[in-house]
């Protein structure tokens, strides 16, 4: 949000190379673009802040100062390094130095659209997104970086103070289970 900005009431989303002017009122896009998973997140935000950012239109607007409101999201760090170790897993490195290996296979399967990656050569041709900094594959196939950083660190992500995903700590080998 800036100071004497025209109307209608809006603020401002950033997000990586990408930016989006949104209505407070209805949420709305006018000027920019943002990726759909994170419009629909932004919505989300909005729906919760809007008195605040309703408040913070109107004392800009006014010349005082904003207020503070809750961020988005901590998102987790940027992905910047992958590399193949074998079958199908990788190490995944991020921008606060946690690294650790992920096993696709295992985690993720190849149900969906990722029975395509089951093919060895293809699955090898993984890169890193300049729109989000997370792991991708040809044909619009990508993991959440939130959900891999957490995997890794083995830290649950929460969101509005509520852990939405907690890493699965338990690894069962079905092979070794007894079932006398």
């Amino acid at each position: 949000m800036h100071f004497n900005d025209h109307s209608p009431p809006h603020f401002h989303a950033h997000y990586g190379e990408k930016s989006a002017s949104i209505r407070i009122n209805d949420f709305g896009i006018f000027e920019g673009e943002l990726p759909a998973k994170i419009v629909a997140l932004v919505i989300e935000w909005t729906i919760l802040h809007r008195d605040e950012l309703l408040d913070n239109w109107e004392r800009g607007r006014s010349g005082k100062g904003l207020k503070k409101i809750k961020p988005l999201v901590n998102m987790s760090p940027k992905l910047i390094k992958i590399e193949y170790l074998h079958d199908y897993t990788l190490r995944l490195s991020f921008a606060d130095g946690s690294t650790g290996e992920y096993d696709f296979a295992a985690r993720v399967g190849f149900k969906g659209v990722f029975t395509k990656l089951r093919d060895q050569s293809r699955f090898r041709r993984f890169r890193i997104s300049r729109i989000d900094a997370t792991l991708t594959w040809s044909g619009n196939i990508d993991l959440d970086r939130d959900v891999l950083y957490a995997d890794v660190t083995g830290k649950p992500i929460v969101w509005n103070d509520e852990v939405v995903y907690q890493p699965n700590k338990l690894n069962i080998n079905l092979h070794s289970i007894d079932y006398k």
